[in-house]
């Protein structure tokens, strides 16, 4: 996983509303916190107004955090076949998607 020693890697971005492609680098920030529950819920509560602003992109910010902290491979490593896209032509999530932010495992079944 993301642990480190005693801490945990957290990918989030820091703007309020879904930032274009282009801008989705400098809009990502890696935190380092302490690997406790506590610690971990303040700094997630600290931010939650960006995850549930009306109107607002938070299940994308969701999204994007969830991919970026677990990373990619580990993502892939999980899926019943790797080469599968996780959000199809349509725009529809896979089920590796929506088990992967339910459950934190990128499953099929």
């Amino acid at each position: 996983g993301n642990t480190i020693g005693s801490s945990i890697k957290i990918v989030l971005c820091t703007k309020d509303s879904l930032p274009t492609l282009r801008g989705l680098p400098a809009a990502l920030v890696c935190h380092t916190l302490p690997a406790a529950r506590p610690a971990l819920k303040a700094f997630l509560s600290s931010r939650l107004a960006a995850f549930t602003r009306p109107g607002g992109s938070g299940v994308a910010l969701f999204v994007y955090s969830l991919l970026l902290t677990r990373g990619l491979d580990a993502i892939r490593s999980e899926m019943d076949c790797s080469s599968s896209p996780l959000i199809d032509r349509r725009g529809y999530c896979s089920q590796e998607l929506v088990n992967s932010l339910c459950i934190g495992r990128a499953v099929s079944n």
